[in-house]
């Protein structure tokens, strides 16, 4: 399920979530390192009884982009899976939609 929503002059699309204790910073460092090409952003979620911090994984985009978004979104997984794996501090779970 692809979701948009506008910001300003700005138009998003929600490519999933990804669970993790490492800090924001760190997590968008990782993608702006192994996705340049893509102009993301990360939107702490509500955290309610989560103990897990949540972001949401969205990336700035038009029309023409969306045809794509499958594999943005495969890139971005594999790239944060991999700095952050499961048997490591600040693992990342990943949440698809």
């Amino acid at each position: 399920m692809v979701t948009r929503h506008a910001i300003g002059d700005s138009t998003f699309v929600t490519l999933g979530v990804v669970a993790s204790t490492a800090p924001r910073e760190a997590l968008l460092a990782v993608l702006q390192t192994s996705c340049p090409q893509w102009p993301l952003q990360l939107v702490l979620l509500d955290a309610g009884s989560e103990s897990v911090p949540h972001f949401r994984v969205e990336l700035k985009t038009d029309a023409d982009v969306l045809t794509g978004s499958i594999d943005a979104w495969l890139h971005i997984k594999g790239a944060l899976m991999s700095t952050f794996p499961a048997d490591k501090p600040h693992a990342v779970a990943i949440i698809d939609l």
